[in-house]
């Protein structure tokens, strides 16, 4: 039976010790839940199996024998595979030629024997649920159908260890479900995979032990069906989280914002249609739906960067407004913070100060241009000092903060705006429960302030936990609406899954037939 051993590791980066002593054991046919806040040594753990970084101390074993794994190339001698969150698919190839990338197989005159690709293509994928055809091009998968590309050609490479780094953050419902059946079959073949997220409901539905890990050291291990999610946050976070419960909420005052009729030309994406709103001061809005409903494009459209395939009305402050483009946006009142912090939220090679600063350096430039930067130090020392930003220095570069800290920067940088309307897409993406939690009870204080806040996230419970109402959307389209005193799981995911209205449309066609 083979077995991975991780024994006593240590690894120090200058001023950083990212691991301390950690040891883990995961048998052949387990899956393990790894867990832990950004920066609490995952990736580094990761990095080292996959021959990213070397330990500075400890072992590795694989059945009880001690391996060095010095690159990735040796990694994949030892059946090693990491399944990076940014898929490294050649997207202008088709599926059989990622699959065998480095490792075509050829014919007696050398060259590429592509029957026998196909036929080893389409095993490999056959293992993982078939329905891929091995001709298609990458760039016409699904972001789950990708994944299972990337899968199979780890497999195509005798992996036996399978190392997965937040598999399902770009997933919708229906891909999740696919790759968990995927996942269920690797270790019903016998591999292991070692399973990275920080969505606790994943890690309890498919994880035959979880491994928590904090600041470096290892916390403990807990088997799913012996625990709860309190005591295993409580591990992640080192104390017991705040849980949230919105207030249903009611205003006499004029909206801040009114929306009328906006309608995208769903050039790219989805296509958004006669999307009609409001939100008043103190209102925590929540935008909730699968995977591809279209809260992006709707929080784009209102950015003034989707293009409309009419102007809507827009009112703020009951005036109406004409809004194409984020810089018109920015001036009446808007900030936004994007789903991709990483691509369109920081600039990862400028310092803490700058990110924060750059949205309105006019406020930071005396007479004569230049900027003043004592009044930058100050401002930005307010912030890192209100957010809990952890970092070594105002100037530290934003790219070296954890995740957490750098959606932390991405609000302050918002924030110093002194905006009307707050909205933020995907809040807590790639976060850690800690920070999540924190970021959360920020928002929520935000609004106790007077800002009117729009929430756009796939995350219902997200929604659930800080929204005073509540919009679902189904391809592009408002489907339903709740108060936070109405609101349930359940009929919000019935909702954001078009139930009723697919019961609506089967009702119709039924009498049509009739």
């Amino acid at each position: 039976m083979q077995k991975l051993e991780i024994r006593n590791i240590c690894k120090s980066f200058p001023g950083v010790k990212a691991l301390d002593n950690v040891s883990i054991e995961v048998k052949a046919g387990e899956i393990l839940g790894l867990l832990g806040e950004n920066g609490a040594g995952k990736s580094t753990l990761g990095k080292i199996l996959n021959g990213i970084y070397l330990p500075d101390t400890g072992e590795i074993r694989i059945d009880e024998k001690d391996i060095e794994i010095k690159n990735p190339n040796e990694a994949k001698k030892h059946g090693i595979a990491m399944i990076h969150q940014e898929l490294s698919l050649m997207r202008n190839m088709n599926v059989m030629e990622n699959i065998m990338l480095g490792f075509e197989p050829v014919n007696s005159m050398g060259i590429v024997d592509f029957s026998s690709e196909y036929e080893t293509s389409k095993k490999v994928l056959d293992i993982l649920g078939g329905g891929i055809d091995p001709h298609e091009k990458v760039e016409n998968l699904s972001m789950g159908d990708q994944q299972r590309v990337e899968i199979a050609r780890a497999i195509s490479q005798n992996a036996r260890i399978f190392i997965m780094d937040e598999p399902t953050s770009s997933l919708m419902v229906s891909e999740i479900d696919k790759l968990f059946q995927v996942i269920d079959s690797l270790k019903k073949n016998g591999a292991i995979v070692i399973y990275v997220t920080h969505k606790l409901d994943e890690v309890f539905r498919i994880c035959n032990k979880i491994t928590v890990l904090r600041n470096g050291k290892l916390v403990g291990t807990v088997i799913p069906e012996e625990v709860d999610m309190n005591k295993v946050v409580s591990m992640v976070a080192g104390r017991s989280l705040k849980r949230f419960s919105p207030h249903e909420f009611y205003s006499e005052k004029p909206p801040v914002l009114k929306v009328r009729n906006l309608t995208t030309k769903g050039l790219i994406g989805t296509r958004i249609k006669d999307i009609n709103f409001e939100l008043r001061s103190g209102e925590i809005l929540g935008i909730t739906g699968l995977l591809g409903a279209g809260k992006t494009e709707l929080s784009r459209a209102l950015w003034g960067i989707e293009p409309l395939e009419s102007a809507p009305e827009i009112y703020i402050n009951e005036k109406k407004v004409n809004i194409t483009s984020a810089n018109i946006a920015f001036r009446h009142g808007f900030a936004y913070v994007p789903e991709d912090r990483r691509l369109h939220g920081i600039v990862p090679n400028m310092d803490v100060a700058k990110n924060i600063t750059f949205p309105d350096l006019n406020k930071f430039c005396s007479w004569c241009s230049m900027i003043d930067f004592k009044k930058e130090e100050k401002v930005c020392h307010y912030w890192i000092d209100n957010f809990k930003i952890a970092t070594s220095s105002f100037r530290q570069l934003v790219k070296e903060l954890s995740g957490g800290n750098q959606q932390k920067v991405v609000l302050c940088k918002w924030l110093e705006t002194n905006p009307k309307i707050l909205m933020i897409d995907e809040p807590t993406r790639g976060i850690d429960v800690g920070a999540k939690s924190e970021i959360l009870k920020r928002i929520q204080r935000l609004a106790e302030e007077g800002m009117a806040v729009l929430i756009f996230s796939s995350e219902i419970d997200e929604v659930l936990s800080v929204a005073n109402n509540i919009l679902v959307l189904w391809k592009g389209q408002i489907i339903d609406r709740y108060k936070s005193s109405e609101a349930e799981k359940d009929k919000v995911l019935a909702s954001a899954m078009g139930v009723e209205h697919n019961k609506q449309e089967d009702k119709i066609l039924n009498e049509k037939h009739n």
